[in-house]
């Protein structure tokens, strides 16, 4: 059994769609982002963002690129969150077609009928957030983003200083071996008696 309902699509348009029963859940929309980098990349990326455009064609997408990456935006019909974004890394991986050397560094569905603040981008953190996340002073956190090996590149660099997807901090929270306390020939903690001076 399917209906058509009403719904507002990514660009804001107001369009109809059907909404099959599937197992007896609905199948909905979900508005899926991937982002994808290759720093190797040699192409002309404005061609390659057209071409993925167009194999997109009918799932409102849009897609955005600089500096070795490309941000896209489209839509997919599943029943859950987990076959949306399993559906959507396939509908990325058939748009890219041969561009096999693009790594998915982000991947997020939400409901498309859900408002969302800027649709389209992932959510940013600076300093502060990434701070925060981490559970370490601003300080630290800066200061792991200069010196880490595994810290990731900034997204971009803005007057307020870097920025990164909150999937790139994520993802080296994952891989990060905390080690609490300060380093050796730090400063004395507090529970530590300063050596008379």
């Amino acid at each position: 059994m399917a209906s058509s309902v009403a719904a507002r699509s990514l660009d804001g348009v107001k369009s109809y769609s059907s909404l099959a029963l599937n197992e007896g859940s609905l199948m909905t929309d979900w508005a899926c982002t991937v982002e994808a980098v290759n720093d190797t990349y040699r192409g002309d990326v404005e061609d390659l963002s057209e071409r993925v455009l167009a194999r997109l064609a009918g799932q409102h997408g849009s897609v955005a690129f600089g500096d070795g990456r490309i941000v896209a935006t489209f839509t997919v019909n599943a029943r859950l969150v987990l076959q949306a974004t399993e559906t959507a890394r396939k509908t990325w991986n058939k748009a890219l077609d041969d561009e096999s050397a693009w790594s998915i560094v982000s991947l997020s569905a939400r409901r498309a009928d859900q408002p969302d603040d800027l649709p389209g981008l992932p959510k940013l953190l600076g300093v502060a957030e990434v701070a925060k996340r981490l559970d370490v002073s601003k300080q630290r956190a800066a200061e792991l983003a200069r010196t880490h090996r595994l810290f990731p590149p900034p997204l971009a660099e803005l007057a307020s200083g870097p920025v990164w997807t909150a999937w790139q901090i994520g993802s080296f929270q994952q891989s990060w071996s905390r080690k609490p306390g300060r380093p050796a020939g730090g400063t004395p903690s507090e529970s530590e008696p300063e050596p008379p001076g």
